[in-house]
């Protein structure tokens, strides 16, 4: 079976996620996205929240 774990670190207005898997031994990245981060409005992309 493999081990998959999710990552989730914020910075100073942005953040980055990455998702990784194990298997014997040999880590791989899965994928890895950097997301925006809500301001004092509550509004992202256009959306409010």
């Amino acid at each position: 079976m493999n081990a998959a774990a999710i990552g989730v670190r914020m910075h100073s207005g942005w953040g980055a996620l990455v998702a990784v898997a194990s298997s014997a031994g040999i880590v791989e990245v899965i994928d890895s996205i950097s997301v925006g981060k809500l301001g004092r409005s509550g509004s992202f992309g256009g959306l409010s929240t």
